[in-house]
């Protein structure tokens, strides 16, 4: 995720992004992601960048974004991961 955040434009390096575990749920962790925006008058545009940056990074990872809500048969169905990763 911090990795993602370096990549995405008008996020800056300085202060480096970073990211804390804030809980461990029945189903699931949690995370923050902690980065500064260069243009808050950008904010909403930077904040979806940063998403797409953050799926394609785990996706490059080979690794899956599901919800506790999320349910798979893993008898040979394909992954949610792109096939372009």
């Amino acid at each position: 995720m911090a990795l993602a955040a370096t990549t995405t434009v008008h996020i800056p390096s300085e202060p480096e992004p970073f990211v804390l575990q804030t809980a461990l749920n029945d189903y699931h962790i949690s995370y923050e992601l902690t980065a500064c925006v260069e243009d808050v008058n950008r904010y909403r545009e930077t904040l979806s960048a940063l998403l797409g940056s953050i799926e394609d990074a785990f996706a490059r990872a080979k690794v899956e974004i599901l919800s506790s809500m999320y349910n798979a048969v893993r008898d040979g169905n394909r992954s949610t991961v792109p096939s372009w990763s």
